[in-house]
């Protein structure tokens, strides 16, 4: 399902949406958190749209040159064609024949142009992925910072890499006296959750008795809840199909999102384990994985702070019970 473009569509995030809006009015560098699915790429881009921003999809991207290129993609109108023709470290062409002598450098100066004209958001999206170059990304951020004040930076993703260290800025850095505000994006509750689903079918003239079950498992996950809305009134399935479909995307989703998680990690059968084994307490997991307590800790802050894992008083939980069943099920 595509992240959603407009504010009439989104629903129970009127608040988080004006904060938004009056952060990146005021200019204020913000961080937008929470579990996958949730909706942040939705919020984000409704909050903005006729704003003027820059859209970056850094999902599966490494390194600088991936950067540059998906920056280069999001700029394809003639204005921002001719904005890349007046930085001169930069030889245009059919990517990745593009050639750089300094790729930091370059995308500082792109960024400090698309600024000329007045202030302009930079969307980086899923900017964990970059968390191999968190130091070289820190230097274009202070660049930019120092240099081209009209530029406002919105990011997403987890807790770890280049975020942690914008929310919690070294001595010294610019940004620490003026650090990026976190807003972090929570499920739905139950009965907004209720809600969001009855309206929908609503609007479609549909009746939908099954809708306390949905709620109890797809666990006020907006992505989750959309498709199977989707899959009831636009595929015609009926509801043990739909939420058999339902369950099978999110596992593939949540996989693929497990998998950047676990890479480079070692214990790898631990972290599924852990996930396997929650909602548990602190001495239930070291017993059930058998782990040092600095290992388990460890564990648990990596799951904590991708958002697979939170901690309610003494008991660990996952964010989104679809996480366990996929688990349970073997399916991530």
């Amino acid at each position: 399902m595509r992240p959603k473009e407009d504010l009439r569509e989104l629903l129970f995030r009127d608040e988080e949406a004006e904060r938004l809006a009056r952060l990146v009015k005021q200019g204020m560098w913000t961080v937008v958190l929470g579990p996958r699915m949730v909706g942040k790429t939705s919020l984000i881009k409704a909050t903005l749209k006729g704003s003027r921003s820059v859209y970056v999809n850094l999902w599966g991207a490494r390194n600088l040159s991936d950067l540059l290129e998906r920056l280069s993609r999001s700029l394809q109108d003639p204005l921002s064609r001719r904005i890349f023709s007046r930085v001169d470290s930069l030889t245009l062409g059919p990517l990745p024949s593009v050639t750089l002598r300094n790729r930091s450098r370059v995308i500082g100066d792109i960024l400090g142009e698309l600024s000329r004209t007045g202030r302009v958001v930079v969307i980086l999206d899923e900017v964990q992925e970059l968390s191999s170059v968190t130091k070289q990304l820190w230097d274009i951020l202070s660049y930019v910072f120092y240099s081209f004040p009209n530029v406002t930076f919105v990011f997403t993703g987890s807790m770890t890499g280049l975020i942690r260290v914008v929310l919690s800025p070294p001595e010294g850095s610019p940004l620490v006296g003026r650090k990026p505000v976190r807003l972090e994006l929570k499920p739905f509750t139950e009965p907004q959750s209720r809600e969001f689903l009855r309206r929908g079918f609503e609007e479609s003239g549909m009746k939908v008795p099954e809708v306390d079950e949905v709620v109890g498992e797809l666990d006020g996950i907006p992505g989750w809840l959309t498709l199977y809305g989707y899959l009831r009134v636009h595929q015609g399935l009926d509801h043990e199909r739909a939420m058999e479909e339902t369950r099978m995307e999110a596992c593939k989703v949540l996989k693929e999102s497990f998998s950047h998680f676990l890479r480079g990690r070692r214990n790898r059968d631990m972290y599924l384990e852990i996930v396997k084994r929650l909602p548990s307490r602190w001495s239930e997991l070291k017993r059930a994985v058998g782990a040092s307590d600095e290992v388990l800790r460890e564990a648990l802050r990596s799951l904590q702070d991708w958002f697979y894992v939170k901690k309610i008083n003494e008991v660990y939980e996952v964010h989104d019970r679809m996480m366990r069943f996929c688990a349970l099920n073997d399916l991530i």
